[in-house]
């Protein structure tokens, strides 16, 4: 068998990322039809869905705690200003 192309690679490599947070994605986040609610905002999610969703961001960002740190902080002090689904998708494309 020939080994997979980067591009088999790189589409499967988010699904395998993402499958721990599938509840997350699938039952916790705000959602309108089948894609997260672009309304959302991270701060005023519940506490169980941000927590999940801050440890989500954790992982897409190993070793830069200060940048989950920071988005968290942004998302409390600047409440209208960060959406969930835009932060998802930013990290989806990391």
């Amino acid at each position: 068998f020939p080994p997979p192309s980067n591009l088999t690679m790189a589409t499967e490599r988010p699904r395998k990322r993402r499958k721990r947070f599938e509840d997350l994605f699938e039952k916790e986040l705000p959602r309108s039809a089948n894609v997260i609610c672009s309304n959302s905002m991270v701060n005023a999610l519940a506490d169980g869905p941000k927590q999940l969703l801050r440890e989500y961001v954790a992982e897409r960002c190993p070793g830069s705690a200060e940048i989950v740190d920071a988005l968290f902080w942004a998302a409390k002090t600047r409440p209208n200003e960060l959406r969930t689904k835009e932060l998802c998708e930013t990290l989806e494309a990391v």
